[in-house]
This record gives C-alpha cells, structure tokens and sequence, in this order.
C-alpha cells in the first residue's frame, strides 16, 4: 500500500544522518508522494523518522533533519515511506509516548 524504501548505506550528510537506498515507489494510491526536496517520515517500527528527500541517480537519499538523533536501522531493513502532511498524522497513531486520556465532551457554549 505505503512505498517501501529499503535502506542501502547510512551515511553522514553535514552532521545528519542520511539513508541512502532504493524505494519501490514515488506514488500512492496514484497520488505523487516523494520525490526531490520534499520533506517526509520513514517508519521503523514504533518509530518515525522526519527528513528531507533527496535523488542521486536510481538511489534515494532521505537526511534526517534532527542532527542528534539515533539510529536504530541497519543495511537491508526495509521501512514505510510517508510522504510530510500524512506522516505527522500517521504519528497521532504509532508514538507510543503520547499519554491519551479518555475524556467525555463537555460543551462550553450556552
């Protein structure tokens, strides 16, 4: 359903971490949803992963755009590619950090 981006190498991009790999596809549901410069979110596991998209020949690179953040990926895992606006939803559902309290809805207006 999701392009599937299969991480090659790991590299250092100006202090960022970059993955450099191979995505089954710049489309979903035949809507454009990577391609050069654009910004968006890699899943691995629980864990969401917010950077920048970038093209060198038939390899995709994808720049974290944290500097400090760590790694839990090796060559050869495969990870779910969201394109920007639906990955920041998409973390609504899988952050696991995210206290949700069960509230009723009280109206405010009278």
């Amino acid at each position: 359903m999701y392009p599937k981006f299969t991480i090659r190498e790991i590299l250092s991009n100006r202090g960022r971490v970059e993955l450099l790999g191979r995505l089954s596809s710049t489309r979903c549901s035949q809507q454009p949803w990577i391609d050069d410069g654009w910004l968006g979110y890699l899943q691995h596991q629980e864990y969401l992963f917010y950077g920048r998209w970038h093209t060198y020949g038939d390899l995709w690179g994808f720049v974290f755009e944290q500097d400090d953040k760590e790694v839990a990926v090796q060559a050869g895992e495969e990870l779910i590619a969201y394109e920007g606006y639906w990955g920041e939803r998409v973390e609504l559902v899988v952050n696991e950090n995210i206290d949700w309290q069960k509230a009723q809805f009280e109206s405010r207006d009278e």
